[in-house]
């Protein structure tokens, strides 16, 4: 299924950063399938388990920890350096690229949101969105409760606040 969807027409439209219509069905069965994995670890009892499952979920990240409750869209457009470590309740919509560069840690409740809905109210319910990759470089901290935004580039280094709201423009 992961060549097949990743060759497809919507797939490339949508990590092309075009707007595309969400509802279409192979990323509508891509995202179940990702849920159920999502379930899978989070119902697995140990830390060993859930590492397990999240290797499937998630073949292009090298996890060092990841904490019950993760949910993502797909999986696939999430990848790591050495050392990445997530917290518990954690939510990545990746419908575009993720990229999170070595020994990231990513504290309980942080949301990291790729995708922007169309504003239109009909364009909204037809399931129209856009994705813009984000990507998070070496050493970043972000803490519990903070969001991350399409589009933002966080530099090396660099400690996100708690319930902090991250944008392409923050300095």
């Amino acid at each position: 299924m992961t060549a097949k969807l990743q060759a497809s027409q919507i797939w490339q439209q949508m990590l092309s950063g075009r707007w595309y219509q969400t509802h279409a069905k192979p990323l509508r069965r891509a995202r179940q399938h990702a849920k159920a994995q999502c379930d899978t670890l989070n119902t697995a009892l140990t830390e060993q388990q859930r590492l397990a499952v999240a290797a499937q979920l998630m073949p292009l990240i090298q996890l060092s920890a990841i904490g019950a409750g993760f949910y993502c869209d797909y999986g696939l457009n999430i990848t790591s350096g050495e050392g990445l470590s997530v917290g518990r309740n954690v939510v990545m919509l990746d419908a575009a690229k993720i990229i999170c560069g070595h020994h990231v840690t990513i504290h309980d409740g942080a949301v990291i949101a790729t995708v922007n809905h169309a504003t239109d109210p009909q364009r909204r319910q037809a399931g129209w969105q856009q994705a813009v990759g984000i990507v998070i470089g070496d050493n970043v901290t972000i803490e519990s409760g903070a969001t991350v935004l399409p589009g933002a580039i966080i530099p090396s280094n660099t400690r996100l606040p708690a319930h902090s709201v991250f944008t392409k423009t923050n300095p």
